[in-house]
């Protein structure tokens, strides 16, 4: 609604100066604009101006939407591969939980090496740090690799939504899992 509106205004206008530019005149003498037509197109170009700067506003918030609802319906499909540990209640107060978060975008050749490197850090690791893989939406084989492992946790996003749509799931996740920090690799 408010896209038509500022189209009226628009219409309205250039009708008004189309009609009846005698009409702007007070308007421009006001502005010390002394030429109607350099008035009129100066104003086009503000409203202009203006309606890309709401169409942008516009398709931000629809996107940032986007984003929120890829990232939790992946939280929802739930964590495959191997799962994380859990928030421990008992746990000791200087124990800090640290969650690694992998961004994986058509990585289907680098997958198998960074696994492995994965449970080699897991194995010589300690039990508070954790390694998590965001498959955001892989075209190639990098999601049949994840799920065909089942050594390192991972979810899959059904698109591709970023970096910044990656990380966002990861704080979720960690969130959800009481983690103290998040580190992005």
């Amino acid at each position: 609604a408010s896209l038509s509106i500022s189209w009226w205004f628009t219409l309205a206008f250039m009708l008004v100066a189309l009609i009846c530019p005698d009409a702007l005149t007070p308007v421009s003498t006001f502005l010390g604009i002394k030429l109607v037509s350099n008035f009129v197109l100066g104003s086009l170009v503000m409203i202009l101006v203006l309606h890309g700067l709401e169409l942008s506003a516009t398709t931000t918030r629809v996107y940032r939407r986007n984003r929120e609802l890829v990232s939790n319906l992946a939280i929802e499909a739930g964590i495959k591969g191997a799962s994380l540990t859990q928030k421990n209640s008992s746990r000791n107060a200087n124990e800090v939980r640290s969650l690694v978060v992998f961004p994986c975008y058509n990585e289907e050749k680098n997958l198998r090496p960074l696994v492995e490197k994965i449970e080699l850090l897991k194995s010589n690791c300690s039990d508070t740090i954790d390694f998590l893989i965001v498959n955001d939406g892989s075209k190639d084989g990098s999601r049949e690799i994840l799920e065909a492992q089942e050594s390192v946790s991972f979810v899959s996003h059904a698109v591709n939504i970023g970096v910044a749509g990656v990380m966002m799931t990861g704080f979720k996740i960690a969130k959800k899992h009481g983690y103290d920090f998040v580190v992005q690799c």
